[in-house]
């Protein structure tokens, strides 16, 4: 039976043995020890004697010496004591298993609400914690182990959902350039000149070169690889002209109309793909939130606190930070208001 495999019912029964072991032994060793130190036995030599009164006899009696009937007396509450004893044990045992019970009970009560917890949290919801109270034991040990473990799933499994979301917002970039140059450049204008041919054609190259380093990053981080960033000198000008006009024909089918003012003097340390993938996501935004026939300036900026990336207005601005904390593929999208 399922009942007597689990751990509560031997835990009562290793109790109740060991109990009744102890009981058991202790009691063995009064009755021996009350045994050799009283010689109890029974009467062997009695005597028949007249009982007389006023001179008659009027019955008889059993006399004995006195040694023989002390030995009896010890005889007979030795075997009383017996008797008690055994009848006390049975009670002790039965009593022993039902102490053990809710004993055992209570010592595995928190292994059931870990158990209980356990069953409840999925693998889409790891928000629920066990958070054990009372002493620290080992089973309080054993629920802040978990717990620290599911906070550890709880933060992989955030991750993985921000990485899909992020992966799916940096790939949807490189996606709209290449529709949008290909449609400006190849379909809408068939009579298109060399030179806006070769434009095109560098645009949509950039961007599938994007869309590769991005997939490898993706892989890189799957599988527990951390990016590397390549920290070089960064002409931040070159990568504002380069995201311009990546974004210039998408802005073009929305009537949007950027006004670029980009210097060549704006240097910095940092990664340029990261660098490159951040201005796309300002230009993204800033083109999609802004309403039609807007205007608005494209220019990199230098501030007090050190050289600024570009700042379109509406667009909202990327402050600079170090290298080791613009990590490819994870850029946080700008916020727009």
């Amino acid at each position: 039976m399922r009942f007597v495999r689990t751990i509560r019912f031997r835990l009562t029964v290793l109790y109740s043995t060991l109990l009744f072991a102890l009981a058991g032994a202790g009691l063995v060793v009064t009755y021996i020890a009350v045994e050799r130190t009283t010689d109890p036995k029974p009467i062997t030599k009695s005597y028949e004697a007249g009982v007389y009164k006023y001179g008659v006899r009027t019955g008889t009696m059993t006399v004995a010496e006195v040694d023989e009937i002390e030995s009896a007396v010890n005889f007979s509450t030795l075997e009383t004591m017996r008797n008690y004893s055994l009848t006390a044990l049975g009670g002790l045992f039965v009593a022993s298993l039902g102490i053990g019970w809710v004993l055992s009970g209570r010592a595995l009560r928190p292994v059931g609400a870990i158990a209980r917890t356990a069953r409840e949290i999925q693998a889409t919801d790891l928000s629920r914690r066990i958070r054990l109270s009372g002493p620290r034991d080992e089973l309080r040990d054993l629920g802040d182990t978990i717990d620290s473990m599911l906070d550890r799933l709880d933060e992989a499994f955030r991750a993985q959902r921000q990485l899909i979301d992020d992966a799916s917002h940096e790939l949807r970039s490189p996606l709209a350039v290449i529709r949008a140059n290909l449609d400006a450049s190849l379909m809408d204008a068939p009579d298109a000149s060399e030179p806006e041919r070769e434009r095109a054609i560098a645009v949509v190259d950039r961007a599938t070169t994007r869309m590769s380093r991005l997939v490898e990053d993706l892989l890189a981080t799957a599988r527990r690889n951390a990016v590397a960033l390549a920290d070089t000198d960064v002409d931040l000008g070159a990568v504002a002209r380069e995201a311009g006009e990546d974004f210039t024909a998408i802005a073009a089918d929305r009537g949007v109309r950027i006004r670029y003012d980009v210097r060549g003097d704006l240097m910095l340390i940092g990664d340029h793909d990261a660098l490159r993938r951040a201005a796309g996501n300002l230009l993204s935004n800033a083109v999609r939130l802004s309403p039609g026939a807007a205007r608005w300036p494209w220019r990199p900026g230098r501030r007090a606190a050190g050289c600024g990336s570009p700042s379109p207005t509406r667009a909202g601005y990327l402050r600079r930070r170090p290298a080791s904390r613009l990590r490819p593929l994870l850029a946080r999208r700008p916020s727009v208001p």
